[in-house]
């Protein structure tokens, strides 16, 4: 009797460990953020694209070129302006892997970019009529969380045509915890498609 207690002991004790080694494979393959923390499944899609966009994010060299599958079909990104180069409306984001884990974007309104002043630097201060705005959204469980920076935000165009842009850009920003990354060296490089804006 003895003899059979101990063999079922001896099964028993090789189904747990099993059971024990199928939870750490399944646990290697789980979702993790930005961080390396073990996260829920995201049901954000992003697809590759030839625009992109990098910079080192508290010491994280972070590089981004997915779009939002569910917003855009197109690389190229709408850049509105006036027929004087005054107004202008330009705003891109992208997401360093096809979950979007991360996503990092620029907003330009009323800047006036043209060919003939490049480099173009917009100043970190905030200017009457005009927004420089540097996103970045970090995804914690499905969620997105917003640091942004509207006012110490520097963005120097580059290039500039009719079917790009391109340029350099840095800034902390903050969340509405009062939470600050730093971000440095960003670089970015994106298609876009001229648009004429018409003024009342």
């Amino acid at each position: 009797m003895k003899k059979y207690n101990l063999f079922f002991a001896f099964i028993i004790g090789i189904c747990m460990l099993s059971a024990c080694g199928g939870g750490n494979n399944q646990g290697a393959n789980k979702n993790t953020d930005v961080f390396g923390e073990a996260d829920s499944l995201s049901p954000h899609k992003g697809r590759a694209s030839e625009n992109i966009a990098k910079a080192t994010i508290n010491g994280r060299e972070v590089e981004f070129k997915f779009m939002d599958s569910g917003l855009t079909i197109s690389d190229s990104i709408p850049f509105s302006q006036s027929a004087d180069s005054k107004y202008t409306s330009f705003s891109f984001e992208l997401g360093s892997d096809a979950q979007l884990r991360e996503k990092i974007g620029i907003t330009l309104i009323n800047h006036n970019i043209g060919k003939d002043n490049l480099p173009f630097k917009v100043e970190p201060t905030k200017q009457e009529g005009k927004q420089a705005k540097l996103d970045l959204s970090i995804q914690k469980s499905s969620v997105f969380i917003n640091y942004n920076n509207t006012d110490g935000f520097t963005c120097s165009i580059t290039k500039f045509n009719d079917s790009e842009i391109e340029g350099n850009f840095f800034g902390d920003v903050r969340n509405s915890g009062g939470r600050t990354i730093k971000v440095e060296n960003g670089y970015f490089k994106v298609a876009i498609k001229k648009i004429e804006m018409k003024l009342q």
